[in-house]
C-alpha cells in the first residue's frame, strides 16, 4: 500500500534553523531496493525547503512536506508516504534512516559542483515513452517491434486536475476491449515503476500484444498530470480513475471498457465501477476488501508480533497502535498526531519496552510516524471500507490475490471479496495464487525488500490470466 512501500519517495519542506550546512545536492539509495535518490535542498529566507529525483521511476524535481536542522540532525518529512527521514550529518555524510513502520537505511552523501547526481539519467524512447537509460532492466522489459501504436493523451478531471496518459491501442481491425490501468498508492508515474520493474509498462505491452487496448496514465501531480496528490484521498483518486475510463469509452477503437485495479487501485475500480456505466468490468489485483483499519493495523503490527518478544510488551504495543489508530480516524485533523503518540505512550506506559526499543521502535519514531500518518489520505482510509462497494458491483470481477503478498493479506481479504461479490454477476471469479507477492512477481518471502531483487514484473502467468479473462467475455 502507498504509505508502506520505501520504494514511492517524494520530499520536501519548510522550516528554519541554521539551514546553510545542508543546502545542497544530496544522493544515497534506500536499502533493499536499490534505488537512487537525490535530495536538492534550498534555503529562502531561512526556511529549508526539498525536493526529490528518483530517476529509476522517471520522478524528477517532485516536491513534499516538511524539512528541518537544527545544526546536527536533518529531519524531513514525507506525508505522501507516511513516512520521516532523519538522519545526522557528518561532513559531506548523513548518516540516516527512513522511519516508515520500520528503520530503513538511507545514508546520503553530498553531491559535489559539476556531479551528475544520480547514475540514471531519463530521456525520451522513440514510442514518446519514458525510458531510463541505465537502470537495469527486468527481464521483462517490453522489446521491438511493437504491434500496436501509442498516443498520448489528456483528460480533464476535477477542477484543477489533468490527467496525462499513453493509449496503446493494438494495430489491426477494432474495436477492441480496453482496460485503465489504475496504480496502487502512493503517486506513481503511468508506468508505476516499483524496485526497478515497470509493472504498468509491462502489462500494457502484453496486453496490446493480446488485442486489448490499454490506458495506463500518471497520478494526479505526477509527471505530466497536474493537481495536488498530497491532499487527495482515495475518492478524489477514483474522481480521476472515473474520468479516464469514460475518456476511453468515447474512443470508437474500443468497444468495452474495464478497470485493472493493482492495490489500491483494486479499491478504487469498485467506486468507479458503481458511480459511472461506462464500467464493464473489473480486474482487482491484490485489491484490499477489509476496512483499512485493518490493513494499517495489521502492516504496523505483522513484524513485530513475529518478532518473538514478550508478551506483555507485544500486547502493548498492538494496543498502542489501535489507540494511535483510533485518534487518527477522529477529532480535528491539526492535533491528530499529538493525539496519537499521546494515546499510543498511554498504552505503553508501566510496561517493560526496552526488547522494542531495541528495535528501533522508540517514542520518537513512534511520533514521528504518527506525524507521517496524518494526512489527508490515511484520515480517510482509516474509515474506509472496500466491501461497501464491492457489495455494490453489477460487472463481472475478477479478483486475484497472491499467496505470499505480505501488504494486502490473503487471510481475511478472501473471503471478504468472496462474501461482497457473492452477488456478482456470471463470470466473477476470486482466485489466489500461489507463490507470489504483492507485486504478482515469483517469490520465496514476500517480503517487500524482495521486490528489488526480482528482475521481473507480473508473472506471466498472471498476466495470460488476465488476458484469457478479459477476452472471454467479449461477445
Amino acid at each position: 500500500m502507498r504509505r508502506l512501500l520505501i520504494f514511492l519517495l517524494v520530499l520536501c519542506g519548510s522550516a528554519a534553523a541554521q539551514p546553510a550546512a545542508v543546502v545542497g545536492d544530496w544522493s544515497g539509495t534506500v536499502e533493499g531496493t536499490g534505488l537512487t535518490t537525490v535530495f536538492h535542498i534550498t534555503e529562502t529566507d531561512g526556511v529549508l525547503s526539498t525536493t526529490l529525483d528518483v530517476p529509476a521511476q522517471g520522478a524528477m524535481g517532485v516536491s513534499t512536506g516538511e524539512t528541518t536542522f537544527d545544526g546536527t540532525t536533518l529531519t524531513i518529512t514525507v506525508p505522501a508516504v507516511n513516512a520521516v527521514y532523519r538522519g545526522t550529518l557528518e561532513g559531506d555524510v548523513i548518516t540516516g534512516e527512513l522511519v516508515q513502520g520500520q528503520p530503513t537505511t538511507l545514508n546520503l552523501r553530498r553531491v559535489s559542483d559539476g556531479e551528475t547526481a544520480g547514475a540514471d539519467v531519463a530521456e525520451e524512447n522513440v514510442r514518446g515513452e519514458a525510458a531510463v537509460a541505465t537502470a537495469p532492466l527486468a527481464l521483462d522489459e517490453p522489446k521491438a517491434p511493437f504491434p500496436y501504436q501509442a498516443e498520448e493523451v489528456r483528460v480533464q478531471s476535477v477542477e484543477g486536475v489533468t490527467i496525462a496518459g499513453t493509449l496503446t491501442i493494438p494495430h489491426g481491425a477494432g474495436p477492441f476491449p480496453g482496460v485503465v490501468l489504475v496504480s496502487g498508492s502512493g503517486a506513481q508515474a503511468r508506468d508505476s515503476d516499483v524496485a526497478g520493474n515497470k509493472l504498468f509498462y509491462v502489462l500494457s505491452d502484453y496486453l496490446a500484444r493480446r488485442g486489448i487496448a490499454v490506458l495506463r496514465y500518471d497520478d494526479r501531480g505526477t509527471a505530466a498530470s497536474t493537481g495536488d496528490y498530497g491532499a487527495a484521498t482515495t475518492a478524489d483518486l477514483a474522481l480521476d480513475a472515473q474520468a479516464v475510463a469514460e475518456y476511453l469509452a468515447t474512443r470508437s477503437e474500443v468497444e468495452s471498457v474495464g478497470i485493472v485495479g493493482h492495490s489500491e487501485g483494486g479499491a478504487i475500480g469498485p467506486i468507479v465501477a458503481v458511480a459511472s456505466e461506462a464500467v464493464d468490468f473489473l480486474v482487482l489485483l491484490a485489491g484490499p476488501a477489509i476496512p483499512g483499519r485493518e490493513v494499517i493495523q495489521y502492516q504496523l503490527s505483522k513484524d513485530i508480533v513475529g518478532a518473538g518478544l514478550a508478551p506483555e510488551a507485544t500486547g502493548a504495543y498492538e494496543r498502542g497502535i489501535a489507540s494511535m489508530l483510533d485518534a487518527l480516524a477522529s477529532g480535528d485533523a491539526e492535533t491528530a498526531a499529538d493525539r496519537a503518540a499521546a494515546a499510543y505512550a498511554a498504552e505503553v506506559d508501566g510496561v517493560d519496552m526496552s526488547a522494542l526499543q531495541a528495535l528501533g521502535v522508540t517514542s520518537e519514531r513512534v511520533g514521528a510516524l504518527a506525524s507521517g500518518l496524518s494526512d489527508p489520505w490515511m484520515r480517510y482510509y482509516l474509515g474506509y471500507d472496500p466491501a461497501l462497494a464491492l457489495r455494490e458491483v453489477s460487472v463481472p470481477v475478477l479478483a486475484l490475490f497472491a499467496a505470499r503478498d505480505q501488504q494486502v493479506r490473503v487471510r481475511g481479504n478472501v473471503e471478504a471479496a468472496v462474501d461482497a461479490l457473492a452477488g456478482a454477476p456470471e463470470g466473477t471469479e476470486v482466485v489466489v495464487l500461489p507463490n507470489l507477492n504483492h507485486l504478482f512477481q515469483p517469490t520465496q518471502t514476500g517480503a517487500v525488500t524482495e521486490y528489488s531483487t526480482i528482475r521481473q514484473s507480473y508473472a506471466p502467468a498472471v498476466m495470460d490470466r488476465v488476458a484469457d479473462w478479459i477476452l472471454d467475455l467479449q461477445p
